[in-house]
């Protein structure tokens, strides 16, 4: 037990229990109209959360029904890029839990996606959780959970009540089960961590700090690349998602893992970016390099009205008012549409469809008239930059090349990266010894590198690794090495 203990991980401490109400059954379809958080740290909910939803579009009575929510109050509710922010933080370091986690994960993912933002989390199901620990119960329903164990709900098919029935099933189970908890809670997150190729032990080895980990099969063929700040914890994640078909088919043809360690989370988000395009695992097809991308630039017509011209491009110019990027045609005119619809924007004016004088939204009231002038243009422009605040490419907020610097736990030792205008000008890692190539250089402007480097430079609380560099000090920090390099690298 001892051993097995060793090998598959501790219980997580911080855990993050939500629940939400949907206008449907389908994430890709449905919208989440209520949320709530609750976050839990070593046993103390230290954070809670709860807020209706504006989905931005018409929500069935069925759901009103069942929760019993003021449809007016829907209507007054923030959307979900305006409480994004705010629910961020809850997730940090935090395991994923729900009852039935497989849907509320479903919704959040494709939430966060449609605003642009990655969400990943381990997740544990509580319905799953009731089957291992009572297996003779003849449902696992939350209201056969809270029958069984006497917990109560004033107002069921509510997400903040309905997640503190979770939170309570999730204590009770801590404190009067705790050893069948444990072995339930490690057999979830973290499965047998063993395939008919892969040896359990194989993943003891493994790092558990910021770095990338690549899976390879039987001829040592490259399958997945991944990146983690936790890379021991994340890879014996990808054996706990036994629901998921492609994570069960890269499982079993996995025959041994590999790990490279990088100084901080940014150089491992930037070195998977690479590998991938230059290595192509299988596992990797969606962030895979892409030739050719379709973009949406914003114009301005002459009633002063904004718009968006789509078009294919194999080089994207920073400097150009880019919208929004999209991997084709396809998902460009229906990720539009559904921003459309959300923000009441015209079709037309979007470039999604041609007319000769009013739009189709006209007609069916989800367009105000832009098309033909008959919404004031400064309300509608309004509503416009809401609409792409998130997706836009941000103006470089440097006057040229930055530093961005991390530091190894080992003195003297780190990583350097060189950015100007979104592009990655160098990257080197440095010890007492001197510096070495990390990442090739980029000269131009690439979507999935921009995206990293995005999220990075524009977080405050990154703000003391960046340093303005002058064009001497840029050249002769890579011309002269580590000698110069230091005195680069004196922050204020």
């Amino acid at each position: 037990m001892e051993l097995e203990r060793e090998v598959q991980g501790d219980i997580p401490r911080i855990f993050a229990i939500v629940d939400t109400e949907t206008t449907g059954l389908r994430a890709a379809t449905g919208r989440i109209i209520d949320i709530a958080v609750i976050r839990i740290e070593d046993g103390v909910v230290t954070k809670t959360f709860q807020s209706l939803v504006n989905p931005g579009m018409q929500v069935a009575a069925s759901s009103y029904e069942l929760t019993g929510i003021d449809p007016e109050a829907i209507l007054r509710a923030p959307s979900f890029d305006d409480i994004a922010g705010d629910l961020l933080p809850l997730f940090q370091g935090a395991t994923f839990v729900a009852h039935n986690a497989a849907f509320d994960y479903s919704f959040l993912k494709t939430e966060f996606k449609r605003i642009g933002v990655v969400f990943e989390r381990p997740t544990l199901c509580t319905v799953q959780l009731s089957r291992l620990l009572y297996p003779t119960s003849r449902s696992h329903n939350l209201d056969s959970v809270m029958d069984r164990h006497g917990f109560r709900c004033d107002d069921r098919h509510r997400a903040f009540p309905d997640a503190d029935v979770v939170r309570q099933f999730l204590q009770y189970l801590q404190t009067e089960k705790t050893v069948e908890y444990e072995e339930a809670v490690q057999k979830l997150l973290y499965g047998t961590a063993s395939t008919p190729l892969l040896e359990r032990t194989i993943l003891k080895e493994l790092p558990d700090t910021s770095g990338v980990y690549f899976f390879y099969g039987k001829d040592r063929e490259l399958l997945y690349v991944g990146k983690s700040k936790h890379i021991r914890t994340r890879v014996r994640s990808h054996f706990s998602n036994k629901a998921v078909k492609r994570e069960m088919a890269l499982c079993e043809q996995t025959a041994s893992v590999e790990a490279r360690t990088t100084h901080g989370e940014l150089s491992a988000l930037l070195l998977e970016a690479s590998l991938i395009k230059s290595e192509l695992p299988h596992y990797n097809r969606m962030t895979r390099h892409r030739s050719e991308l379709v973009t949406l630039v914003e114009t301005i017509n002459e009633q002063g009205y904004k718009g968006g011209k789509l078009g294919r491009t194999q080089q994207i110019n920073p400097n150009t008012c880019v919208l929004a990027i999209f991997r084709s045609l396809a998902q460009a005119k229906a990720t539009l549409r559904d921003i459309s619809r959300e923000h009441q924007l015209c079709n037309k004016l979007l470039d999604i469809e041609k007319a000769s004088s009013t739009c189709f939204g006209t007609q069916l009231g989800t367009c105000h008239g832009a098309c033909v002038g008959r919404e004031q243009a400064e309300e509608y422009n309004k509503r416009f930059d809401k609409a792409f605040k998130a997706r836009r490419i941000r103006t470089w907020p440097y006057s040229g090349v930055i530093a961005i610097e991390e530091k190894g736990n080992d003195a003297g030792t780190g990583t350097i990266f060189f950015v100007d205008n979104w592009c990655l000008r160098g990257s080197y890692t440095y010890d007492h010894a001197g510096m070495q190539q990390f990442l090739p250089s980029a000269s131009s402007f690439n979507y999935d590198t921009y995206k990293i480097l995005a999220r990075y430079i524009l977080n405050r609380s990154n703000k003391h690794t960046i340093r303005q560099l002058s064009q001497s000090e840029y050249y002769s920090a890579i011309e002269q090495g580590s000698g110069e390099y230091e005195k680069v690298l004196v922050y204020d």
